[in-house]
């Protein structure tokens, strides 16, 4: 147990070190890695021991940090990784909703964070999303089921199982630019999964602090 501790500790030195030497562009391949190494940590057996390695016959496993249970409305769950930011906040039913990942991005356009914020906050207690993810990528934030290398400023998925999308334009983006970037990854998505995407404008306005753990 403490071995496979140690293992999970050194795969996620491996990204952090890989993305600052790769950059954002290769995110996704990275993650897939990540992903591997760790669910060889959960079922370390051999090739061979009449446990298969499919996705099918892990979908019976016990819940581990890279293959968490499925939500009961929407089918759908965020990957958890290890000290990913959450916050839960009350939606306008009383139902809690999480808000994982962090607002915080290289953006030196003013409100960019804040509305990054803004916005994932006004949609958790809007009632509709069962929860929201944060600068996390379409695979981190859908059980692995869209897969793209971009990573959206705010993906909401909703208790009915559709999901949406937002990109905050900051001064040197393209509307144009982002919209497809939307797009492309809402494609990557069954069909009846795809909800709304649309990009927003930073909200110089606005100063950030409205999650907090309730």
């Amino acid at each position: 147990m403490f071995g496979k501790h140690i293992l999970r500790a050194l795969a996620w030195v491996f990204l952090v070190s890989s993305l600052a030497l790769a950059g954002c562009e290769t995110i996704d391949r990275l993650d897939r890695q990540s992903d591997d190494l760790i669910d060889k940590i959960n079922d370390p057996s051999p090739p061979g021991s009449g446990r298969s390695s499919s996705s099918s016959s892990r979908s019976s496993d016990p819940p581990s940090a890279s293959q968490p249970p499925a939500s009961k409305g929407s089918g759908l769950s965020v990957v958890r990784r290890d000290a990913m930011p959450v916050h839960t906040v009350k939606d306008r039913h009383g139902n809690p909703v999480d808000i994982w990942g962090q607002s915080r991005s290289t953006s030196k356009t003013p409100g960019h964070d804040a509305t990054i914020e803004a916005k994932a906050y006004a949609m958790a207690i809007s009632g509709k999303y069962e929860y929201i993810t944060m600068q996390r990528c379409w695979r981190t934030a859908t059980s692995r089921l869209g897969n793209c290398k971009s990573i959206p400023d705010v993906i909401g998925v909703r208790r009915d199982g559709k999901v949406d999308a937002f990109e905050v334009q900051s001064r040197t983006d393209k509307e144009k630019d982002l919209e497809q970037r939307l797009e492309a990854g809402m494609e990557t998505l069954p069909e009846e999964r795809r909800g709304d995407f649309a990009v927003i404008l930073a909200d110089p306005s606005m100063k950030g602090g409205l999650l907090r753990d309730e």
